[in-house]
């Protein structure tokens, strides 16, 4: 069975429906952050683990909450084709662990993807 990181991680590389590289592929930079092209790559998290259930745009962000899980976003960068996430604050209703595996996700993605 795949830890939650895992399966977080795997939403975050690669191309398909809910994959971040595929979501912000979509996406158009309108912002700089030093300089590089700015992105949002928005998602839906699990509250209680934590867990990147999938990326993309939501009409509705409070029927996630009401469903237990949050509509939040990540902001990246790009630059020689590869994305790095420079900035998040986990939901301040997130459980501790939640907070915990999104900010250690995050920065595995960074480590063994991101420039």
């Amino acid at each position: 069975m795949k830890s939650i990181l895992d399966k977080s991680l795997e939403k975050m590389v690669g191309y398909g429906d809910g994959k971040m590289w595929s979501h912000l592929k979509e996406k158009k930079s309108h912002r700089k952050w030093e300089g590089l092209p700015c992105r949002w790559a928005n998602f839906m998290l699990d509250l209680q683990s934590g867990e990147i259930l999938g990326f993309f745009d939501c009409d509705d962000p409070d029927e996630i909450l009401r469903s237990g899980h949050y509509y939040y976003g990540l902001r990246t960068v790009m630059k020689d084709g590869k994305y790095k996430v420079v900035d998040f604050q986990p939901p301040s209703e997130a459980t501790l662990i939640a907070k915990n595996n999104l900010y250690t996700v995050v920065g595995l993605y960074n480590k063994e993807y991101g420039f």
